[in-house]
């Protein structure tokens, strides 16, 4: 048989056809019922098309006698969307998004922390320094008198300068305050250093008191000296002590 032509009927079905032609109180096929005895290609049926479909047994598949009632019954009967549209809490079919998808951020990542600015930093007070990669420290931020030769040749432009006048972009308010610098110390190591205001954190005495309390870790000079600088933080000292300390630092180191 050539693989493009169409498959027989089977003889029982055109035996029904004629059967049910000449029965009077049959339901009516309609006119465009060929008298032929193959049909189309069943990937070919057009869902209007009333002509049986024939089974790939062989066997033709049962008739609907009534199609339009039918078609009433399948407009009132529900329609169930498919998995992929559908969720249990979502029973229209659809798809929730969360608020990274809606954004157009890859969902699981998530949102980047805003950075508090500190912009209102007083010589004398002390704060958390916390640096990536970093332990927080204690430290305290230093006033012009204070300044080593080194931190003042290094003075960025987002400090204020001797004046005391921030340039405009590092202002209250302007393009480049998140930028703006202070210069602080290090406590138990007294070292100093620019750092940015975000990288400065309220320093929590409740939190000093149970680090110097905690003693430091064994076998880390390193873990000896955030320990000391609790020690100094917890003892809240003003500005005046630290300036003599460093004034009595320098005199040793001259003798």
């Amino acid at each position: 048989m050539d693989g493009t032509s169409a498959p027989a009927v089977h003889s029982s079905l055109c035996s029904e056809i004629d059967s049910h032609a000449q029965d009077p109180n049959s339901a009516p096929y309609p006119n465009n019922i060929s008298d032929s005895p193959t049909l189309p290609d069943s990937a070919g049926v057009h869902p209007e098309n009333p002509a049986e479909v024939v089974a790939t047994d062989g066997t033709p598949a049962p008739r609907d006698l009534n199609p339009a009632e039918n078609a009433d019954n399948a407009l009132k009967s529900p329609t169930v969307a498919s998995s992929t549209d559908a969720s249990p809490k979502d029973p229209a079919g659809a798809i929730a998004t969360n608020d990274a998808t809606a954004s157009g951020r890859p969902a699981g990542r998530s949102r980047k922390s805003v950075p508090v600015l500190q912009l209102d930093m007083v010589p004398g007070q002390c704060w958390i320094v916390k640096y990536r990669g970093h332990s927080p420290w204690p430290a305290i931020i230093c006033d012009e008198e204070m300044l080593t030769k080194d931190l003042i040749t290094t003075r960025p432009v987002s400090a204020k300068p001797i004046d005391g006048t921030y340039r405009e972009e590092f202002q209250n308010g302007g393009r480049s305050t998140k930028g703006r610098r202070y210069p602080i110390m290090f406590l138990g190591t007294n070292e100093f250093a620019w750092t940015h205001n975000t990288d400065l954190q309220p320093l929590n005495m409740d939190d000093v008191e149970k680090q110097v309390e905690a003693g430091p870790r064994a076998g880390s000079g390193k873990a000896l000296d955030l320990w000391n600088a609790y020690r100094v933080a917890a003892k809240n000292h003003d500005l005046p002590w630290f300036k003599k300390m460093l004034a009595d630092e320098h005199e040793q180191a001259m003798q």
